[in-house]
């Protein structure tokens, strides 16, 4: 699926949505066209004689009809119905041509007015993830939808039967929820309400790869203001691999998490962490943990460095001979370690003959070791006697 089509569904959560309408069936205004804006309007429906469906209108702030359609303009009749009787903060159309013959068609787009609130009850952070029947958010349908909040206490976890669906074999590969797990499982649409009071409530809403998850609650009709939305992929990724696509699995395994992944609430979860390690509130873990590491070595190693290039040059040259020396002891002993496995290698050479590739190798090294040991042996004395 294009990425246009996951930023048209996701729009549409954010109170941004779009639709194409013929010319022809556009009942007002009159041509021409062209390309129009207009401000805030309403969205009102227009009873129609002898039972037909009503005609759907947008007005302006003087309670002009600049736009008006009939059932017939479908996609404009589907976006309109459940604006009716509101007020939107915006309404434009631009003329196209139309690719399939000769005539042209009205690009429209309408953005909602903002309807966040301040919650008698807010949350900080929650974090969502959910399952599908498939990749395409204005086809697939939800099976799955878990809510945590940065705790990780779980708000909502359910699974959903789908609608339009009665079996996804490629997604079930992945996630392995069947149509016998949700046969008897309620409609998503049921939930709608509760899962809309939570998006009111939180404060920062915390997605891995939100283009995904937000589509598909676009396309149910659920609003979410954009400025609360917090791509945990794209942050984790463009951090620490320069990339903004990461596998949550991978990332989860970097901040020392490892998981059940492709459930819906082990998937939250998991963001968390995730989450909690941009922020340097978790435990660490393979990439992260290196960079720590490194950053604490080179802090000591500064500390040192500064300790050392205070002290009087006399003190400094005693200090130089005594490194030198814990030098040559350290590096005696683990020589000495080294010919105890070049003797376990050689013994088990009589057992193993192809051990040979590595025993052979090894005591060559370890001959060139006693070598490096006399010449350091022959410094240290010499320093010494200066």
């Amino acid at each position: 699926m294009s990425r246009i089509e996951y930023k048209q569904s996701r729009d549409k959560l954010h109170g941004t949505t779009t639709f194409n309408v013929g010319v022809k069936t556009v009942v007002a205004p009159e041509p021409p066209f062209d390309k129009r804006r207009f401000g805030v309007c309403s969205v009102e429906s227009i009873p129609q004689p002898k039972g037909r469906k009503p005609h759907f209108a947008i007005r302006n702030s003087k309670g002009e009809t600049v736009f008006e359609v009939g059932a017939q303009a479908r996609n404009a009749y589907a976006v309109l119905e459940p604006l009716v009787g509101r007020e939107i903060q915006s309404f434009s159309w631009e003329e196209k041509a139309s690719i399939i013959d000769d005539g042209t068609y009205l690009s429209c787009k309408i953005v909602e007015k903002s309807q966040s609130t301040v919650a008698d009850d807010p949350i900080p952070r929650i974090v969502l993830d959910t399952e599908t029947t498939g990749l395409h958010p204005q086809y697939d349908e939800i099976l799955q939808l878990s809510i945590i909040d940065g705790d990780g206490n779980v708000l909502t976890n359910n699974l959903y039967r789908p609608e339009r669906h009665d079996s996804w074999p490629e997604a079930q590969r992945i996630h392995h929820i069947s149509p016998l797990d949700v046969a008897d499982k309620p409609s998503i649409q049921d939930d709608l309400q509760q899962i809309q009071a939570i998006l009111d409530r939180a404060q920062e809403v915390c997605v891995y790869n939100a283009d995904f998850d937000l589509a598909f609650l676009g396309e149910l009709g659920l609003r979410l203001d954009k400025s609360k939305v917090m791509d945990t992929m794209r942050e984790y990724g463009r951090r620490y691999h320069y990339t903004p696509y990461y596998k949550l699995e991978n990332a989860a395994k970097e901040c020392g998490y490892r998981y059940h992944a492709h459930d819906a609430l082990a998937d939250c979860q998991a963001t968390l962490k995730v989450q909690q390690r941009l922020e340097g509130k978790a435990g660490t873990g393979g990439i992260s943990k290196a960079i720590d590491a490194a950053k604490k070595i080179d802090d000591a190693r500064k500390t040192v460095q500064t300790a050392y290039d205070s002290l009087p040059e006399e003190t400094k040259a005693k200090v130089k001979g005594s490194v030198s020396k814990a030098a040559y002891i350290t590096y005696a002993v683990l020589l000495w370690i080294l010919v105890l496995l070049d003797i376990v290698v050689i013994a088990i050479c009589f057992i193993a003959p192809y051990m040979l590739i590595v025993g052979i190798p090894s005591v060559l090294l370890t001959i060139w070791c006693f070598k490096q040991k006399k010449d350091m042996k022959s410094r240290v004395r010499a320093k010494h006697k200066k």
